[in-house]
């Protein structure tokens, strides 16, 4: 199955319009694969402890009245402590996978025909 490129611009309009939003610097769709899954590289404006849950609520809002919906979050990526004994990120950037397709991770499926996670 190949993605079709109605899909591919519709997930580019939404990285736009979550663009737009004042508490997001940058969103881009980085990659996508062969059953219309997506993933987006979200920047916040600034990093805060409650960032992940409010780029979430951007994405959710922005995908509402699509097909497509959001299958997982990467938020930053733990790197350390600092010389305080704190703990630091990589916060730059947060990954969303967005697909138009249900995902079994247990088989590493996409149901292509009904939009139902498919059984084992």
């Amino acid at each position: 199955m190949t993605t079709p490129a109605e899909h591919v611009e519709k997930i580019k309009e939404i990285a736009e319009i979550i663009s737009d939003h004042p508490d997001v610097l940058s969103a881009f769709v980085d990659d996508w694969g062969r059953f219309s899954n997506f993933t987006l590289i979200i920047t916040p404006n600034k990093w805060t402890r409650g960032s992940t849950n409010k780029l979430k609520s951007i994405v959710n809002k922005a995908l509402l009245n699509t097909p497509a919906h959001l299958r997982d979050v990467f938020p930053p990526e733990f790197t350390g402590y600092d010389y305080s004994r704190k703990r630091t990120y990589n916060c730059h950037f947060w990954k969303f996978d967005v697909d138009y397709h249900e995902y079994n991770p247990y088989n590493n499926v996409f149901n292509t025909e009904t939009g139902k996670v498919l059984s084992d």
